[in-house]
């Protein structure tokens, strides 16, 4: 075990990720980016994705697709934070994206609802989750999640307004993730501080 003291300096002790869970979060991710590339698209609702991005990902293949949805951590976010009981209620979804968008929800949430029993680490490296948001996960039942996908606003892009990070994520052209954007993802703060993101961004051949 890791010594929790290093140069008079407290360590945090930690688990190593679980593999098949980080799988399971890139599978996530690119049902997530083959979403978001249908309603850019359509010209639908791109959960908060800058207009820029989502222009450009509307041309992407599913190869690049498969590269972004490597990234280490959700490119996804849920709102459990600001979830109220009044939002949670049934919300009719009329068209063909809005009943994806809707199935995809409830896919995230089933997979957040676990993680967050089984290991709430990972919850909130990977999901970034706060423990108010496992908290809220740990008391809704598996029969409650359904209802709580159809929440307006529970699903939305990871860093929101980070305009040079998903351009960055989308215009890469390697066949692999480019380790610059594997350490941003690995940044202990839920939302990358601007400076960390700016120089992590400047490593990135171009």
């Amino acid at each position: 075990m890791a010594n929790p003291r290093q140069n008079g300096h407290q360590m945090m002790l930690y688990e190593p990720p679980d593999s098949d869970e980080l799988e399971e979060i890139q599978e996530l991710n690119l049902l997530f980016l083959i979403y978001l590339r249908a309603s850019a698209r359509d010209g639908g609702n791109c959960l908060g994705l800058p207009a820029a991005s989502a222009r450009t990902l509307r041309e992407l293949s599913s190869t690049a697709l498969e590269v972004m949805s490597a990234f280490p951590r959700s490119l996804f976010i849920l709102d459990l934070d600001n979830l109220t009981a009044t939002g949670m209620h049934l919300e009719l979804s009329p068209t063909v994206l809005d009943q994806s968008r809707q199935a995809l929800t409830l896919t995230v949430l089933h997979s957040a609802w676990n993680m967050s029993r089984k290991r709430d680490f990972n919850a909130r490296i990977f999901l970034r989750l706060s423990r108010t948001a496992i908290r809220r996960l740990r008391t809704i039942t598996l029969s409650q999640l359904p209802l709580l996908a159809a929440t307006p606003g529970l699903l939305g892009c990871a860093f929101p307004g980070a305009l040079s990070l998903w351009a960055t994520l989308i215009n890469r052209t390697e066949t692999e993730m480019p380790r610059a954007l594997k350490l941003i993802a690995l940044h202990p703060d839920t939302e990358v501080r601007p400076a960390h993101r700016a120089r992590a961004l400047r490593s990135i051949p171009s």
